[in-house]
């Protein structure tokens, strides 16, 4: 669930999220860019990871979260590390209890600052997340705007022509990637 208030008081499914919607992120409200993979209903390898106040957070291996204070893959996190929790900074540092490896379908709702507060179930505490797997989220978590200016404005301007156009764009990557695999 995407946090839709700086609160957290109101959340979404984050496959019901679509380009120019408000979330919750460390940079205030912010309207989504894109998401990522809404239509995409394959399986992947996911870490299930629960916390000490029974929040939990479900994400990709590669998929950058805030462990320990820093923004590291979700792959390094172990029992004991703590994820950053809450609304505001200063983050309070949540224990982690377990990690499961799960298979699940992939949703990634993009933000202007590269973070968003999630969290797997509507009560438990808003967890600090990246929008972006470890091999990019270094070039979006330092820059100083989304680096793709047009892309932000085209969002703000016309979210859903945007998020088709995504969408296709996706589609047509994965197909002719499969071909050039096989």
């Amino acid at each position: 669930l995407a946090c839709t208030t700086l609160d957290c008081t109101e959340r979404v499914p984050m496959g019901e999220l679509r380009a120019g919607d408000l979330v919750a992120t460390s940079a205030g409200l912010e309207r989504l860019v894109l998401n990522q993979h809404v239509d995409d209903h394959e399986l992947a390898d996911l870490l299930r990871i629960q916390l000490s106040d029974g929040s939990a957070i479900t994400v990709t291996p590669d998929h950058v979260i805030a462990v320990d204070g820093a923004f590291a893959p979700a792959s390094t996190v172990a029992v004991g590390s703590t994820l950053s929790a809450g609304t505001t900074y200063p983050w309070t540092p949540l224990a982690v209890t377990k990690v499961s490896d799960i298979r699940g379908g992939v949703v990634n709702p993009v933000t202007p600052s590269g973070t968003i507060l999630v969290a797997d179930h509507a009560g438990g505490a808003p967890l600090l997340a990246t929008t972006h797997p470890a091999w990019i989220a270094p070039l979006f978590l330092n820059a100083y705007t989304f680096p793709f200016i047009a892309t932000r404005v085209v969002a703000r301007l016309a979210p859903t022509s945007l998020e088709a156009y995504y969408t296709a764009a996706e589609g047509a990557i994965d197909r002719k990637s499969t071909r050039l695999n096989s």
